[in-house]
């Protein structure tokens, strides 16, 4: 799932959690954020909620899932909650690079990721 997110295979990244799910129905902490991202990265910024706010309740401390779920929350059209996010993530995490994401290969998912991270103010 994380390479092919990683390489721009957004579709198969989520095919295979998709289907790691039906076999692991709780998702792992981690593997959350690669699903949120790629759901975000799909415009399907609901169900990128829908995985990411349980992982962040569950575990707080992990940057990549609130970082992903202010993205979420802009793409699923939660601009005050996307906000409120990233206050939280600036407050907990005050050494966020702005190359949050560099490891996407593809240039077009880097700056879809990088505008809706802008948009919530990070």
């Amino acid at each position: 799932m994380q390479v092919l997110l990683w390489r721009g295979d957004t579709g198969g990244a989520i095919a295979a959690a998709e289907l790691l799910n039906q076999f692991q129905p709780n998702i792992l902490v981690g593997d959350a954020a690669y699903l949120g991202a790629a759901y975000v990265l799909a415009d399907r910024g609901a169900d990128a909620v829908r995985v990411l706010e349980p992982a962040v309740e569950r575990n707080s401390g992990v940057l990549f899932n609130n970082v992903v779920l202010v993205a979420a929350y802009v793409a699923a059209g939660r601009q005050q909650e996307a906000e409120r996010q990233a206050e939280i993530v600036r407050r907990r995490f005050p050494t966020l690079s702005s190359q949050f994401g560099a490891l996407l290969r593809e240039l077009n998912q880097r700056e879809k990721l990088g505008a809706m991270l802008k948009k919530a103010g990070l």
